[in-house]
């Protein structure tokens, strides 16, 4: 008689913090701005492939990682004419921590991507909207791992 194997997936435990950003200019500019108004560092890093189904087709997404905190980093919405998140057209680029912000960080945090010039939103995005995020993230580590793997 074969022997089952049950795996018992439940949901993910891992919260995550994202501001919705939406500026109009290039990331490399934002990145600038944000490096200029904080103690973080952020710098540019591999790219991250997005499969499209309905294209068939890989599309790359600019990311930057503070490099001195390894549970926050920063990801575009757009690469070419396509968006990662469609649900958010009006959102240019996302700054995602691994963990759960408090509210001073939380109050830091709005009032530095205010000091940004040509900012027009700056927005928390919470609830259920977070779970497509966790699934880009974890994809994003998959992605990372495997290119350390390789090299």
């Amino acid at each position: 008689m074969a022997a089952k194997i049950l795996f018992d997936i439940g949901p993910l435990d891992q919260e995550i913090s994202v501001f919705a950003i939406s500026a109009p200019m290039r990331d490399y500019r934002f990145i600038w701005y944000l490096n200029k108004n904080t103690e973080y560092n952020f710098v540019k890093d591999e790219p991250y492939i997005y499969h499209i189904r309905k294209q068939k087709t890989d599309l790359p997404f600019s990311v930057f990682l503070c490099s001195d905190h390894d549970d926050m980093f920063f990801v575009s919405n757009r690469s070419e004419n396509s968006l990662l998140f469609n649900k958010y057209r009006g959102v240019d680029f996302f700054l995602i921590w691994e963990r759960e912000l408090n509210g001073e960080e939380f109050k830091y945090w709005k009032n530095t991507l205010k000091t940004i010039p040509g900012l027009t939103l700056a927005k928390r995005i919470e609830g259920d909207d977070l779970e497509s995020f966790q699934t880009i993230v974890a994809d994003m580590e998959y992605q990372r791992m495997d290119r350390r793997e390789d090299k």
